[in-house]
């Protein structure tokens, strides 16, 4: 089990000149807030053991109609030494245990399937996924995100800011990033329409819990590749075949 200080290792770094791994730990402001605000940093994190490292998952089969599914994944940042090394593993059925204060889950995607990756920075691991899987490369990061509320379900494709919807913020917010096309020693805030380009990559996705959480079940998250809008049906769904979901749980006490 992941310990609290291994979830917090990356507010490690002071000042504002933080590696892509401490930006993953800063909780947004509340809503209506300046979004600069930066958390505190920690200063006295100790150095975690390295996780064992596994076979890499199984890849999934090519789809029948002759569409080669590219490989993609959802992965947690379980070990980080600023500066040194970063880890992400594979999830499947992710328990949020806490640590993260409001925020739940920092997902991160990259074009592989491998249980375990590695690297000194995000952006290095990503371009070696990338060198592995160069049919990835210039592909886009897309997401599928669903759960239950009171009020009906909340179902969205979510490809820039704008189409995260206002109606369920009070459930969950809602954040996503671009930690590929920044400088691997800069801070880097969530992703605004203003900022999206052709190069752009929603490499990242935050859910941060709402005043209303506790009114929250069944939260799924689908992350998928696609190169135009070819690869969506007449209703904005998306119909390719590079897709990975997880499940992601709260924790209870969140409500208490």
């Amino acid at each position: 089990m992941k310990s609290h200080f291994t979830r917090l290792l990356c507010i490690a770094a002071a000042g504002v000149m933080l590696a892509s791994c401490s930006l993953r730990r800063i909780s947004e402001p509340e809503a209506g807030k300046d979004s600069s605000a930066v958390t505190e940093p920690k200063t006295d994190i100790q150095t975690a053991a390295a996780p064992e490292i596994t076979q890499p998952a199984e890849t999934e089969a090519p789809a029948e109609d002759g569409e080669k599914a590219l490989p993609i994944g959802i992965y947690d940042m379980t070990y980080c030494d600023f500066g040194v090394r970063e880890d992400y593993t594979l999830q499947k059925d992710f328990q949020d245990d806490g640590a993260l204060g409001r925020d739940l889950c920092v997902m991160a995607v990259f074009p592989s399937n491998e249980n375990i990756l590695s690297g000194q920075y995000f952006l290095y691991i990503w371009q070696d996924a990338i060198s592995k899987n160069p049919d990835a490369a210039g592909m886009k990061i897309g997401y599928f995100l669903e759960y239950s509320t009171p009020e009906g379900k909340y179902e969205n494709v979510i490809l820039r800011p704008s189409d995260i919807t206002d109606k369920f913020w009070d459930y969950l917010e809602i954040y996503i990033y671009d930690d590929v096309n920044q400088d691997v020693n800069a801070w880097h805030s969530h992703l605004l329409d203003s900022e999206i380009t052709d190069e752009t990559l929603v490499t990242s996705f935050k859910l941060t819990a709402g005043a209303k959480i506790a009114d929250v079940s069944d939260i799924k998250l689908t992350a998928f590749l696609y190169s135009s809008d070819s690869d969506f049906d007449e209703n904005g769904m998306y119909k390719g075949k590079s897709s990975y979901t997880v499940n992601i749980a709260w924790d209870k006490s969140r409500a208490s």
